[in-house]
């Protein structure tokens, strides 16, 4: 879908701030010819994920 050459999936539990519930967010790591980007799959927390993270969009890490 993103021309990636290598990708991963990662669950990550964390404990929300202000009310300490545990949520789980499911975000695919994927890399080409020196970049990066990641996409949220899934998120069960209440509030949304960020729309227009930087991290969605093909970068080069430093």
């Amino acid at each position: 879908m993103y021309s990636a050459e290598k990708s991963a999936v990662v669950r990550v539990f964390w404990n929300g701030g202000l009310t300490g519930n545990g949520y789980t967010t499911d975000v695919a790591l994927m890399q080409r010819g020196g970049m990066v980007r990641s996409y949220v799959i899934a998120d069960n927390a209440m509030v949304p994920p960020k729309k227009n993270c930087w991290l969605e969009s093909w970068t080069r890490p430093q």
